[in-house]
């Protein structure tokens, strides 16, 4: 079974997706797939909104990690926003806070990009 939902928007013409759930081994893969899906249509920046997300796993980080990579090699980047605390101390442990863009809020990206 999925662990996530996954919600789409978009800020100034960039997309942003609202994950909903846990980032785990079974749902990383639905995650990257929508992911590569923005990558493949051309995207240069993707925003992750991690306000609803309850847990990110080393699959999940992977994800993360591999889009980044692939977004910086096009001169763009993966930015996520609204981490909750949980999230953000594995991110930081992993030293992923210094890799991808992180903003503190909607309103941060919004003033930023």
């Amino acid at each position: 079974m999925v662990a996530i939902k996954i919600r789409e928007e978009k800020i100034k013409g960039n997309p942003v997706l609202k994950v909903e759930g846990r980032i785990d081994a079974a749902s990383a893969a639905t995650l990257g797939a929508r992911l590569d899906g923005h990558l493949e249509k051309g995207a240069s920046k993707i925003l992750i909104d991690c306000s609803k997300i309850e847990y990110l796993s080393s699959a999940g980080m992977r994800i993360l990690l591999s889009t980044n990579k692939r977004l910086q090699d096009a001169g763009g980047f993966l930015g996520l926003y609204s981490l909750r605390e949980s999230v953000r101390e594995i991110i930081k442990i992993a030293g992923f806070e210094k890799i991808i863009t992180i903003f503190a809020d909607e309103k941060e990206v919004i003033q930023t990009i």
